[in-house]
Protein backbone atom coordinates (compact mmCIF):
# COMPACT_ATOMS: atom_id res chain seq x y z
CA UNK A 1 0.00 0.00 0.00
CA UNK A 2 1.41 3.36 -1.02
CA UNK A 3 -1.05 5.83 0.49
CA UNK A 4 -3.51 5.96 3.37
CA UNK A 5 -5.97 8.81 3.83
CA UNK A 6 -7.85 9.50 7.07
CA UNK A 7 -11.09 11.38 6.44
CA UNK A 8 -13.70 12.82 8.80
CA UNK A 9 -17.17 11.32 8.50
CA UNK A 10 -18.96 13.95 6.45
CA UNK A 11 -20.27 13.36 2.95
CA UNK A 12 -18.19 16.07 1.26
CA UNK A 13 -14.88 14.96 2.78
CA UNK A 14 -15.61 11.28 2.12
CA UNK A 15 -16.48 12.03 -1.51
CA UNK A 16 -13.18 13.90 -1.84
CA UNK A 17 -11.37 10.97 -0.23
CA UNK A 18 -12.95 8.55 -2.70
CA UNK A 19 -11.78 10.71 -5.61
CA UNK A 20 -8.28 11.25 -4.17
CA UNK A 21 -6.71 8.12 -5.60
CA UNK A 22 -5.49 6.97 -2.18
CA UNK A 23 -4.90 3.23 -1.86
CA UNK A 24 -6.93 3.15 1.35
CA UNK A 25 -9.27 5.49 3.21
CA UNK A 26 -9.95 5.35 6.94
CA UNK A 27 -13.24 6.86 8.08
CA UNK A 28 -12.51 8.63 11.36
CA UNK A 29 -15.84 8.13 13.18
CA UNK A 30 -14.56 9.29 16.59
CA UNK A 31 -14.46 12.85 15.19
CA UNK A 32 -18.26 12.87 15.11
CA UNK A 33 -20.00 14.50 18.05
CA UNK A 34 -22.82 12.61 19.79
CA UNK A 35 -25.34 14.83 17.97
CA UNK A 36 -23.86 14.03 14.55
CA UNK A 37 -22.86 10.41 15.16
CA UNK A 38 -25.93 8.86 13.45
CA UNK A 39 -25.44 11.02 10.36
CA UNK A 40 -21.73 10.21 10.37
CA UNK A 41 -22.46 6.49 10.45
CA UNK A 42 -24.92 6.87 7.58
CA UNK A 43 -22.35 8.86 5.56
CA UNK A 44 -19.70 6.23 6.28
CA UNK A 45 -22.05 3.43 5.20
CA UNK A 46 -22.88 5.25 1.95
CA UNK A 47 -19.17 5.91 1.38
CA UNK A 48 -18.33 2.23 1.83
CA UNK A 49 -21.11 1.19 -0.54
CA UNK A 50 -19.89 3.63 -3.23
CA UNK A 51 -16.26 2.64 -2.71
CA UNK A 52 -17.13 -1.06 -3.03
CA UNK A 53 -19.05 -0.35 -6.25
CA UNK A 54 -16.16 1.71 -7.63
CA UNK A 55 -13.65 -1.00 -6.76
CA UNK A 56 -15.81 -3.70 -8.37
CA UNK A 57 -16.13 -1.61 -11.54
CA UNK A 58 -12.36 -1.03 -11.65
CA UNK A 59 -11.67 -4.75 -11.18
CA UNK A 60 -14.14 -5.66 -13.95
CA UNK A 61 -12.58 -3.09 -16.25
CA UNK A 62 -9.07 -4.39 -15.53
CA UNK A 63 -10.21 -7.98 -16.13
CA UNK A 64 -11.67 -6.94 -19.48
CA UNK A 65 -8.48 -5.16 -20.55
CA UNK A 66 -6.27 -8.07 -19.50
CA UNK A 67 -8.52 -10.61 -21.21
CA UNK A 68 -8.46 -8.55 -24.42
CA UNK A 69 -4.67 -8.24 -24.28
CA UNK A 70 -4.20 -11.93 -23.58
CA UNK A 71 -6.72 -12.88 -26.24
CA UNK A 72 -4.82 -10.86 -28.82
CA UNK A 73 -1.51 -12.31 -27.67
CA UNK A 74 -2.96 -15.82 -27.77
CA UNK A 75 -4.17 -15.27 -31.33
CA UNK A 76 -0.73 -13.98 -32.35
CA UNK A 77 1.02 -16.92 -30.68
CA UNK A 78 -1.30 -19.46 -32.32
CA UNK A 79 -0.69 -17.81 -35.70
CA UNK A 80 3.08 -17.84 -35.15
CA UNK A 81 3.05 -21.50 -34.11
CA UNK A 82 1.03 -22.40 -37.20
CA UNK A 83 3.46 -20.47 -39.45
CA UNK A 84 6.46 -22.07 -37.77
CA UNK A 85 4.94 -25.55 -38.12
CA UNK A 86 4.21 -24.94 -41.80
CA UNK A 87 7.79 -23.73 -42.37
CA UNK A 88 9.24 -26.82 -40.65
CA UNK A 89 7.09 -29.13 -42.79
CA UNK A 90 8.08 -27.23 -45.96
CA UNK A 91 11.80 -27.50 -45.16
CA UNK A 92 11.60 -31.18 -44.26
CA UNK A 93 9.80 -31.94 -47.53
CA UNK A 94 12.38 -29.96 -49.52
CA UNK A 95 15.36 -31.49 -47.76
CA UNK A 96 14.45 -34.83 -46.21
CA UNK A 97 16.68 -35.74 -43.29
CA UNK A 98 19.57 -37.98 -44.25
CA UNK A 99 20.00 -41.17 -42.33
CA UNK A 100 23.42 -41.52 -40.83
CA UNK A 101 25.53 -44.18 -42.46
CA UNK A 102 25.28 -47.51 -40.72
CA UNK A 103 28.22 -48.48 -38.62
CA UNK A 104 29.75 -51.93 -39.07
CA UNK A 105 28.73 -52.86 -35.52
CA UNK A 106 25.07 -52.19 -36.30
CA UNK A 107 25.16 -54.21 -39.51
CA UNK A 108 26.50 -57.21 -37.60
CA UNK A 109 23.51 -57.24 -35.24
Amino acid sequence: MRSLLIAPPDEQRLAEALQSGADAVVVDLPQATPATRAGARAAAALFLKEARGKAAAEVASAKGRIAAELGGARHEIEGSVAQLSAEIVRRVLQNPPQRPPSSPAREAQ
